[in-house]
Parts: C-alpha cells; structure tokens; sequence
C-alpha cells in the first residue's frame, strides 16, 4: 500500500515560495522577487510593463479605496496619493475615463491597477502642492533640528570648557599646596 503523505512539509522558507508560485500565487511572487531585489529593469518602459502584467484587476463592487489595499499596491501608493494614482491612471490609459474609476462608490470592473512609476509619475508627484508643501516643511523641520543640534553641541562645549577651567583651578589649588610641602623638604 503505497500512503502519499497529505501536507508536505517544507524544510525551508524558500521551498514554500516555490510551491506557492507553482500553483500561481502572485503575491507570493511578487514578494520574493522585491525581497530578493531581483527586479531589475534598463528603462521605465520595461518596469511599467511589468508592472501591467502583475497588477491588481478590479472586480465587482470593488472600491477604489478597496484596490490601493490590495497587493501589490498596498505597499506602493498612499492613501494620501491616492488623487495622484487617479491621475496617473487617467493619463496613462486612454480608455479609463473619470467615471470609470470615482474616488468614492464602486469602480468599473476589470480595470487594471499597476504599481505606478516612470516620468509621468514623478512629475505628479513633484509638481503636487501638497508634496510640495510637505517637501518644504520637511526642508524646514531638517533645518530646525539641525540648527537645535549645533545650539546642543555648541551649549555641551561651553559647558565641558567650563567644567575644565574649573577643573585646572581644582588642579593648580591641590598642586600648589603640594608643590609648597615640596619645597619645603
């Protein structure tokens, strides 16, 4: 009687991943390769079609808010781009249209949402007001904090200088004497 054995047991966490993207899951795939920084791409023509080939496909019902929570998205865009995103879709798919995909209510099904990337991309988000304006406050709060470490050190100088020249006063006053006994032998 030949028993095959019903859970494989895996010795290690790569030969699990392999079973996974044998039997098809994505995510896993997708995982492994960003773990492992084998995604390497010569343009952003080839990243962006990559990018196609694994993105999530809305369903039925499927919010827009629902889609940036799923992989691979999840970990790529904010909720705070998601008006970017919308954007971005919008210029780079002739066919999507604004009432395809709203920012509140269902989107249309079988919408491909890619991870997003290349020129077009960065220059929404670059030229964006409010990444603009949190560019400056971070400029900003990098110059405080800079400035209060300089105020720190300069402050734990003055200090340590005048811990010292109280420390030679401390020396020459238990010197002199010492040197006086000195003399005196």
């Amino acid at each position: 009687m030949d028993c095959k054995p019903i859970a494989t047991i895996y010795k290690n966490k790569v030969d699990f991943e392999e079973e996974l993207l044998r039997f098809g899951d994505d995510r896993a795939m997708v995982e492994r390769l960003a773990a492992d920084s084998e995604l390497k791409f010569d343009n952003d023509e080839e990243r962006f079609r990559y990018n196609l080939q694994h993105a999530a496909q809305s369903g039925v019902g499927t919010t827009f808010n629902n889609m940036l929570r799923t992989a691979p998205l999840e970990d790529e865009v904010t909720m705070s781009q998601k008006k970017q995103y919308r954007q971005w879709l919008l210029q780079m798919f002739d066919d999507v249209k604004d009432v395809d995909i709203p920012l509140k209510g269902p989107v249309k099904p079988g919408i491909r949402f890619p991870i997003p990337c290349g020129s077009q991309w960065r220059a929404i988000l670059e030229n964006d007001p409010q990444a603009v304006s949190q560019r400056l406050m971070d400029a900003a709060d990098t110059k405080s904090t800079d400035e209060a470490l300089l105020s720190v050190r300069i402050m734990e100088l003055t200090i340590g200088a005048a811990k010292l020249e109280e420390a030679e006063v401390m020396l020459v006053r238990t010197l002199t004497p010492m040197q006086n006994k000195m003399a005196r032998r």
